[in-house]
């Protein structure tokens, strides 16, 4: 794992150009899967889904319709769960792990599962492999069990916490934090949602 040091001197660095490349549409289309998000029943609700798939990219994943109901029940039935303990997601994680993908593959989708816990509370971060790139994290190795790559998995995502916890407590990322407000003035989104957009970017950056 970087340093926190590290992550924040790259950031820093690519401020402006991360500012850039944030768009208006990202933002609006996150906000409308927010809003139609609190409108419920979202199992059912086929619109909500569409631009879930499309805005966190469950389309390119080759997941079969069974596990997209299986999901979007799950983040149904867990609305008013804003808590998230270790033990419930892993219950939900090995819930979802039963349904194998199109290639007859069974997977352990720990960042869905964190956008599915995001979208009901909105300071819980998102896990991706462009926040994952940003933090120099390892993914678990194939011969690791499940469980041992679930936990794999919990211990990064705590990490992630603690590192978004001490930006926000001390007002590290002033600087960009500002400049995304000012940006994006007329959407008021949570100060974790805030760095996510900008730790996604900078990872994007980095990737390219």
């Amino acid at each position: 794992m970087h340093t926190l040091s590290r992550i924040i001197s790259s950031i820093n660095k690519n401020e402006k150009l991360i500012i850039e490349d944030i768009d208006l549409a990202s933002i609006k289309a996150y906000e409308e899967i927010q809003d139609l998000f609190l409108q419920g029943n979202i199992d059912t609700n086929d619109l909500f889904q569409s631009k879930f798939n499309s805005f966190y990219r469950l389309n390119g994943a080759a997941l079969t319709k069974e596990f997209k109901s299986a999901y979007y029940k799950t983040m149904e039935e867990n609305r008013h769960n804003e808590g998230f303990e270790n033990w419930k997601i892993k219950e939900i994680l090995l819930e979802l792990f039963k349904y194998e993908n199109y290639q007859g593959n069974k997977c352990i989708h720990f960042s869905f599962t964190t956008k599915l816990m995001h979208t009901i509370n909105n300071d819980l971060p998102i896990y991706d492999s462009m926040i994952k790139k940003v933090f120099g994290f390892k993914g678990p190795h194939y011969y690791n069990n499940t469980n041992e790559r679930i936990n794999i998995y919990l211990t990064q995502y705590e990490a992630i916490k603690e590192t978004y916890k001490q930006i926000i407590e001390n007002n590290i990322l002033n600087g960009i934090v500002t400049l995304f407000g000012n940006k994006f003035a007329n959407f008021a989104l949570s100060k974790i949602k805030t760095l996510d957009f900008i730790f996604w970017t900078e990872g994007k950056l980095e990737k390219n």
